[in-house]
């Protein structure tokens, strides 16, 4: 059948010859190679939506999924690569914590600490008032005895004398300082915590 009989037979179709199947048969060749091109098509896309599509999904999921453990996995290993290197560390921290607390006198000697304290304020100019123990703090490792002490000097006195500290034959730290001018006079007042340290087993 040559191609001017194909279209010579679409001046004779009638679009409503398509809601009966019975006329399918008769349909002319063209529109019959057309619904089978619409038939492929639609078979195709079908199995690309219905089939290969979920399989293409899924292979993207699995491979996600593993980057994902990859990732997860690598960062593991740079952690256990490290761990070493921390348990290094961290037998060292705990030898210098063994070192410092064996060097802690087993008795608090607070008068001693005092007279440490006012000795190096009165070297340096100051004039140590009152003082105020406070409640001893207990930690792991150690213990903490505080005292609040009162000062009157001039800014470079307190400076001086803190820093002196430093040297003190027993382990003195100085916390929470607060310092005002007095209104008599051109000299200041400081409040500070001097903390001394004893060993747990006291």
């Amino acid at each position: 059948m040559n191609i001017n009989k194909m279209i010579e037979e679409l001046k004779y179709f009638d679009v409503t010859s398509l809601n009966d199947p019975q006329t399918w048969g008769t349909l002319p060749t063209l529109v019959k190679v057309l619904f089978c091109l619409l038939l492929t098509v639609a078979v195709i896309a079908g199995g690309y939506f219905g089939v290969i599509k979920k399989t293409y999904e899924k292979i993207d999921s699995q491979i996600r999924l593993e980057n994902s453990k990859m990732v997860t996995l690598k960062t593991n290993a740079a952690k256990a690569a490290g761990l070493d290197e921390l348990i290094v560390q961290l037998a060292t921290v705990e030898a210098k914590i063994s070192e410092f607390t064996g060097k802690l006198p087993k008795v608090v000697d607070i008068p001693g600490m005092m007279d440490d304290l006012n000795s190096s304020a009165t070297e340096n100019g100051l004039e140590m008032g009152n003082y105020d123990f406070l409640n001893t703090i207990q930690s792991s490792e150690y213990k903490v005895s505080p005292v609040k002490v009162n000062l009157k000097g001039s800014y470079h006195e307190f400076g001086t004398w803190m820093s002196s500290a430093a040297s003190l034959p027993r382990i003195v730290t100085l916390h929470d300082f607060t310092i005002k001018k007095r209104n008599d006079s051109e000299l200041l007042d400081m409040v500070i915590t001097a903390k001394t340290y004893s060993s747990k087993d006291e």
